[in-house]
């Protein structure tokens, strides 16, 4: 006895047309908080540093005007690692060997913008990190 074939029916989900590849937040600095932790890690030490930015929303692409004027904090963080360095004539705590910066791209961990706001953090690379002067006299 021959068995009667089926076809399958292709299912296709109907997909949304990608974003536009480029949106921009303009934004007026409220204060910068600086924050700096040291903690244990392994065999060695890590260290912290956090800059929170507060800032108001001043302009969006693509137009988005219900976010005006809303708040917005960017923390942006750096993060390294010491690892011990043994030194036999040491006959105290070891002394710290030098720091490695952890990671070493910068990326983007979190971003959200709603109706009471937004924020967004991203990690940053230690020289990128250090060398924004304009962040650091902003407060």
């Amino acid at each position: 006895m021959e068995r009667p074939r089926t076809t399958k029916k292709k299912q296709e989900r109907k997909r949304r047309p990608p974003p536009d590849p480029e949106h921009t937040l303009l934004a007026t600095v409220r204060s910068v908080t600086v924050s700096y932790y040291v903690g244990n890690f392994g065999d060695g030490l890590s260290d912290e540093a956090i800059t929170d930015v507060l800032c108001e929303i001043v302009a969006l692409t693509p137009d988005m005007p219900e976010y005006l004027g809303k708040e917005v904090t960017c923390s942006l963080m750096c993060s390294r690692q010491y690892g011990r360095v043994d030194d036999p004539d040491e006959k105290g705590w070891p002394r710290i060997g030098k720091g490695r910066t952890v990671p070493e791209r910068p990326f983007l961990l979190n971003m959200r913008l709603g109706s009471d706001g937004g924020l967004f953090s991203a990690y940053l690379p230690e020289a990128a990190y250090c060398c924004k002067p304009t962040l650091r006299s902003a407060g």
